[in-house]
């Protein structure tokens, strides 16, 4: 049975009958979908299930990302944490998840400045990693961050007591969504191929002095570059959840003329058995340089967690009954064990696509803490943050998470957050001097004299031998040098 199928499966009466306002607002156990993992799984390991997973996101909703980022960082750090309350919410019918869903959504919204053409935007310098120089935003960070607004407002509108409390707002997310489409749509940022269409990033920006587009905003249907692959699929799984919500067939169309691209892509390897794709291929003129060189390397990226995107958004496809067919999920499959994995269970080299690729389920905090380290040591602190942060979701006991996201977050500024990372740190280990010696330095940077003497000297009753820490004590006075 699909997925789809089986939870499709779930009868409308099982469902209006756990949407009481008990369900809704105790979380009882574990709400609709909860009743029919119980099926599955005992009702022990199902709390522990639940348990683990409230302490983590509770623990990551910390950092509060809803309130700074912009550009496509509203993607990657925003949009996990609103699909996990959506997802929360599924799971317990508990109203909190959706009320923390609410909070991060406005507080992500109401950040919006109207641009130039009248539509809202969440803007910033180099949006979309690529346009070094241009201020602007980011079709990516908002698809990925709506896809999860637009089914939490869907599941607001179907369930009688959340609609009574926040219909409204539920659809005037719809309705942002809506307009999002247009906006890009309208910025011609798709474009049709010849094996489907493809949406590409917007060379313009805006003119932060003028508050105009800039020069190139003139050349917007010829210039461009293609999102590659990965990006493409999760602008793809929001018109599949947007086409899901308003039953509007535009949102398909396009999804599916992109997933004709991309099955376009996919040579088959082992005589047939897998399928092996590039993480980038050009799509038009817009992806060569002016002397007719490629504005991007052509391979298969190191990072198997892209490839895990574009999976998803496959087996999403073939669910929607879009392209893909029973054989070549067959297929799909077979590139995991058969194509991507070497055989090995331990880890030969610090490759990253080794170490993803070699990694057992048993192995995941491992190979987590290994990649977040071969990223730091490369000086890619955005990969290495991204691990660690894996890290500690997984294994919320794990000293390395928290102390490498706390050493990460100090050297971004935000100190903040680097104190109470540091602080897990040091409570996930407490032998460790190094926790307190790193936020004894935050605090002698600050000025706080009296906080570092005492981080310093919790270092040295850790372990004496620190001259680190010592010197750094004998240094602290009424104020920091």
């Amino acid at each position: 049975m699909k997925r789809r199928e089986f939870l499709q499966s779930v009868s409308a009466k099982t469902i209006a009958a756990a949407a009481t306002a008990g369900a809704l607002n105790d979380g009882s156990f574990f709400g609709v979908v909860g009743k029919v993992l119980a099926a599955l799984v005992d009702a022990t390991t199902a709390r522990d299930w639940l348990a683990r997973w409230e302490k983590n996101i509770i623990h990551t909703a910390r950092t509060r990302y809803c309130d700074t980022e912009m550009g496509e960082e509203i993607g990657w750090l925003i949009s996990p944490l609103l699909s996990g309350f959506h997802y929360g919410f599924l799971a317990t019918h508990n109203s909190k998840w959706a009320e923390m869903l609410l909070d991060w959504t406005d507080s992500w919204i109401r950040r919006g400045v109207k641009e130039p053409d009248g539509f809202m935007g969440w803007p910033k310098l180099d949006p979309d990693g690529s346009r070094e120089g241009l201020y602007g935003d980011s079709l990516l960070g908002e698809a990925m961050a709506l896809r999860p607004v637009v089914l939490m407002a869907n599941e607001i509108l179907r369930t009688p007591l959340l609609e009574k409390q926040w219909g409204g707002k539920a659809r005037s997310y719809l309705e942002l969504a809506e307009q999002t489409f247009q906006k890009w749509d309208s910025r011609d940022c798709w474009r049709e191929v010849k094996d489907g269409g493809i949406w590409v990033e917007a060379a313009f920006g805006i003119d932060r002095r003028s508050g105009r587009w800039t020069t190139a905003y003139e050349r917007r249907k010829t210039d461009g570059f293609s999102h590659p692959d990965n990006k493409q699929n999760e602008i793809a799984l929001w018109l599949l959840a947007m086409y899901d919500v308003a039953r509007n067939s535009a949102y398909r169309d396009r999804a599916e003329s992109w997933f004709r691209l991309m099955k376009s892509r996919m040579r088959l390897g082992g005589g047939g058995k897998y399928f092996i794709w590039n993480y980038w291929e050009p799509a038009g003129p817009w992806d060569h340089k002016s002397d007719g060189s490629l504005k991007h390397w052509v391979g298969v990226y190191p990072n198997g967690g892209y490839y895990w995107i574009d999976v998803g958004a496959v087996v999403a496809a073939f669910e929607h009954g879009l392209v893909f067919k029973e054989e070549e999920i067959g297929r799909l499959i077979a590139t995991n064990p058969d194509f991507m994995w070497n055989k090995e269970m331990r880890y030969a080299n610090s490759s990253p696509r080794d170490l993803y690729f070699c990694t057992s389920a048993s192995d995941y905090p491992s190979a987590e803490e290994l990649l977040g380290t071969t990223w730091l040591l490369k000086k890619d602190y955005v990969r290495a943050w991204w691990h660690f942060a894996r890290l500690a979701v997984i294994a919320p006991e794990n000293y390395a998470a928290y102390y490498n996201l706390g050493t990460l977050a100090m050297r971004e500024g935000r100190m903040e957050e680097a104190v109470r990372e540091l602080r897990a740190a040091a409570r996930a280990d407490s032998g460790s001097a190094q926790a307190h010696a790193s936020l004894g330095s935050l605090y002698c940077s600050q000025g706080a004299s009296n906080r570092a003497r005492g981080e310093f000297r919790q270092a040295l009753s850790i372990d004496p031998h620190d001259e680190t820490s010592r010197k750094a004590l004998d240094r602290v006075s009424g104020t920091c040098p």
